[in-house]
């Protein structure tokens, strides 16, 4: 299982299901986050709309429906950690908050 260790301003480090060290970019995970909205909408967007979606700084997405919780990052391939309650996962979206990004709620 995945443990997040330290959540800076530049992004997550965590140790992965093998025990090594890793890295989530906070700037790459916007980046894939603005690539994807770009495909969805197609033609329709427009320059405020990609100010307004660099502005707001979505690393990942929160999914507190479903049980375990998680968030996912917007990493190629999706990175996800799960939570054993949903406290849990609102104090790492707290810290990310803190470091200056933001998570979305799940749909």
């Amino acid at each position: 299982m995945k443990e997040i260790t330290n959540v800076t301003s530049d992004g997550v480090h965590y140790i992965d299901e093998a025990g090594n060290p890793q890295f989530i970019d906070f700037v790459t995970c916007l980046q894939n986050y603005i690539k994807r909205l770009e495909k969805s909408h197609g033609s329709d967007i427009t320059d405020e709309d990609r100010a307004f979606w660099q502005e707001a700084k979505y690393v990942g997405v929160r999914v507190t429906f479903r049980e375990p919780p998680i968030i996912e990052f917007y990493t190629e391939p999706r990175i996800y950690f799960e939570f054993p309650i949903k406290d849990d996962l609102y104090k790492v979206a707290s810290m990310i908050k803190k470091a200056g990004w933001r998570t979305n709620d799940g749909d």
